[in-house]
């Protein structure tokens, strides 16, 4: 999450579930990521959600990051 970030030059694109999910596939790993943004990226901001094209509730989304102009960093 850091290094993805730490390229982003305007905006992060991120399609994933937001949840904390357990009894998964060894290579999956589903966790809360947004509050991880807000503590640890703070040049961020989610600019919006978009509703993913599975449904149910194993549904990922977009999530849609910009950078903040330094003034409001």
């Amino acid at each position: 999450m850091t290094h993805l970030f730490a390229v982003g030059q305007r905006n992060v694109v991120m399609y994933s579930m937001n949840t904390l999910m357990g009894d998964t596939a060894p290579h999956l790993r589903h966790r809360n990521f947004t509050s991880w943004v807000d503590e640890n990226c703070p040049k961020w901001r989610l600019a919006g959600v978009t509703r993913g094209p599975c449904p149910g509730s194993g549904r990922a989304d977009f999530f849609v990051y910009e950078q903040l102009a330094c003034d409001q960093a």
